[in-house]
């Protein structure tokens, strides 16, 4: 196996991370290679043509590092006992070796990503305040943006704040606290927040198993933990020992392979893999052309959780798509939830660029039809479609004869209107956290999004420039907020547009809230003009 990257020091570490995976047996086809690729990292290409079928690589049982690899003088099985896999694996690799010259697997590892990168990357180490609503002036560039005219015609600085959601909403579970979300919406906690249970619940648990480790924010130990238990979260595969019966908690099956958490993710045409009691393998999936990088898909993820999981997000994802419970669920009654949930259709809706799921169908149905003939609906022995109802509208251009006007409407461009509102609502959010990012300066994007200077002294930053990292980190942190909220953004307006197509004509809603043209191109060009700010 070659093994090329951009300086010499990265081929050293590749080259020690070749001759580890050769004392252990290892096995990779010369006709592969690893690569060093900018603004990627590290990934597996191919060197020559490969055929379906061939093996990619092969990581030997033996190699594997799973609970079994912790030796009993690092944990015992009282210790055991307490930690999920996931926080005994990452103690032993921050805790378990006197340096890093006693670390057997330091050639592997230092291939492995930096706290920093983590940090920079993932919501789950950010600071508490990007985490919920920011406070900004608003731009004066976008219309209705509330600011004041001088003496003169001149522009003063908006009389009012804005607040907006800087992450996105599926991460946090933060749209609760818009006007239109009912006190009693049925709402799941968020990916960050549930992300940040589990760490959380790691931490305490390894806290209480070894008491001579300080696993407070404030101090080094901490840190250590924070950055293998991301490694680990990041690079792990499902594991179970062969002849072992799969743990309840499927986060308890995993194990760490040497050499094949190289693969990069894909949305689809991924690589295969399989273990048996000889280890783990990776299997072309198709033939290959050399040149080309193989992949590995992560699983069927939307860039939220690629987001959190991984701190990472993808252009174009097939996978894509935005949970609208708050939203959806705002717009019904209490009966109208047990209805929903009698049927199984409470809760899980999405908006992808082609338009809503089926489950957020039904509850647009629900909100059209009555009761009876929703049931119906849902056994299949009763059509909406073409269905009429008569609607009264009055016509208030003229207030000396106010007009009655009498026109037809399908339950289905009813139901279509209700789905309309809610993609309306998320592009609403959309814009909105748009607009309060972009009118934050270089000061607010660091005091909103850097971490204190404790936190980065413990992160045993103190030998670097702190002000300037703190700059770059917060700016990174920043432009993956800015990139997911125009993903949202487009996705939006994919779908209305989709809907525009199946339903013309009827849906007159959608052609009447076109966004300002300036957003459309100030969105284009958020991320190309990060770099010029301040």
């Amino acid at each position: 196996m070659n093994s090329l990257s951009s300086s010499e020091s990265e081929d050293k570490v590749l080259h020690s991370l070749l001759d580890y995976c050769l004392e252990h047996a290892i096995h990779i086809p010369p006709s592969v290679s690893l690569r060093r690729v900018p603004g990627k990292g590290l990934g597996v290409y191919t060197d020559q043509p490969l055929e379906a079928g061939e093996c990619l690589m092969h990581v030997p049982t033996a190699a594997l590092i799973t609970p079994d690899t912790v030796p009993t003088s690092f944990a015992d099985a009282g210790v055991r006992d307490q930690l999920s896999v996931h926080a005994l694996l990452a103690a032993y690799l921050a805790f378990g070796f006197q340096d890093l010259s006693s670390n057997q697997y330091g050639r592997w590892m230092a291939t492995w990503p930096r706290l920093s990168d983590f940090s920079s990357t993932m919501p789950l180490l950010w600071p508490d305040k990007t985490k919920a609503m920011l406070s900004v002036h608003p731009s004066a560039r976008y219309p209705g943006s509330g600011e004041v005219r001088g003496e003169g015609g001149s522009t003063a600085r908006p009389a009012s704040r804005m607040l907006f959601v800087p992450t996105s909403p599926a991460m946090q579970r933060i749209w609760s606290t818009r006007p239109w979300a009912k006190p009693d919406s049925q709402s799941c906690a968020g990916l960050v927040t549930e992300q940040q249970t589990k760490f959380s619940r790691c931490v305490d648990r390894v806290a209480k198993c070894f008491p001579d480790r300080v696993l407070d924010i404030h101090h080094q130990d901490y840190w250590s933990f924070v950055h293998m238990w991301c490694c680990i979260n990041t690079r792990c595969f499902y594991y179970v020992k062969p002849g072992d019966e799969p743990p309840n908690d499927s986060n308890d099956a995993m194990a760490l392979c040497p050499g094949m958490d190289l693969f990069n993710h894909t949305d689809h045409g991924s690589c295969k893999t399989r273990y048996d009691e000889g280890g783990y393998y990776v299997i072309a999936d198709r033939d290959y052309g050399a040149g080309e990088e193989l992949l590995l898909t992560y699983g069927s993820h939307n860039n939220d959780a690629l987001w959190t999981e991984y701190g990472f997000m993808l252009n174009e994802n097939q996978q894509d798509a935005i949970q609208l419970d708050e939203v959806v669920l705002s717009d019904t009654c209490p009966d109208q939830k047990r209805m929903l949930d009698r049927r199984g259709y409470l809760g899980e809706y999405w908006l992808g660029a082609e338009g809503v799921c089926w489950r957020t169908e039904v509850v647009a149905w629900l909100s059209v039809l009555n009761a009876e003939e929703w049931q119906r609906l849902l056994d299949g022995s009763f059509d909406p479609h073409g269905r009429t109802k008569e609607v009264k509208e009055r016509n208030l251009s003229r207030k000396d004869n106010m007009e009655v006007v009498m026109y037809s409407e399908t339950p289905t461009s009813r139901a279509k209107r209700k789905i309309v509102e809610w993609i309306l609502q998320v592009r609403r959010e959309a814009e909105n956290s748009l607009r309060g990012l972009h009118s934050m300066d270089s000061q607010a994007i660091v005091e909103s999004f850097a971490d204190d200077d404790i936190i980065l002294t413990a992160r045993r930053l103190a030998d670097v420039d702190i002000g300037s990292f703190k700059d770059t980190e917060a700016r990174q942190r920043y432009g993956m907020c800015v990139q997911r909220w125009k993903q949202i953004w487009e996705m939006c307006m994919a779908a209305l547009r989709n809907v525009e197509r199946e339903y013309e004509g009827s849906l007159a809603t959608v052609e009447e809230e076109k966004p300002e043209e300036d957003l459309r191109m100030t969105v284009d060009d958020f991320l190309n003009t990060l770099a010029d700010r301040g």
